[in-house]
C-alpha cells in the first residue's frame, strides 16, 4: 500500500487532469480487462487507470482501493502522454489472435475534460 502514495496527482489551473507515477503506464489494447484504460504494474501494487478515475490492487492481500473522480464532465477523454521509449509485447495463450504486440507505454496520462476545480 505504500506504493500507492508515490503515485502524484497534478491538478492544474487549466481542466485537463495529469496522472504521473514511478512506472509507466501501458496502453490498453486488449491485453487487460477492458474497464482498465492504462495500468501499471508496480512492485506490490497493480493501478489501473479508468474512465472514471484510478482503481489500486494491493498484489499481496489483494485489497482493492478505489479512487473516482467527482463530478466527471462526460466529454471526458484519457489519453497517454510523455510517451516512454520502449514497446511491449503480451503473448496471451498458444493463439497468436490473442497475442498483442508493440503496445506503446507513457510516463503520465491526461484526463481531458475533467471540470474544472476538480
Amino acid at each position: 500500500m505504500h506504493l500507492l502514495l508515490a503515485l502524484m496527482i497534478i491538478l492544474p489551473a487549466s481542466t485537463p487532469l495529469q496522472v504521473s507515477g514511478e512506472g509507466c503506464f501501458t496502453i490498453n489494447l486488449g491485453q487487460w480487462n477492458e474497464r482498465a484504460l492504462f495500468p501499471s504494474r508496480l512492485p506490490g501494487v497493480d493501478l489501473w487507470l479508468t474512465e472514471e478515475g484510478l482503481v489500486s490492487v494491493d498484489t499481496e492481500s489483494g485489497s482493492l482501493v478505489r479512487t473516482c473522480i467527482v463530478d466527471l464532465s462526460a466529454e471526458c477523454r484519457v489519453t497517454g502522454a510523455d510517451r516512454a521509449p520502449h514497446l511491449t509485447s503480451y503473448f496471451l495463450g498458444n493463439d497468436p489472435a490473442g497475442w498483442v504486440t508493440n503496445v506503446p507505454s507513457y510516463c503520465s496520462v491526461v484526463y481531458e475534460g475533467v471540470r474544472p476545480g476538480v
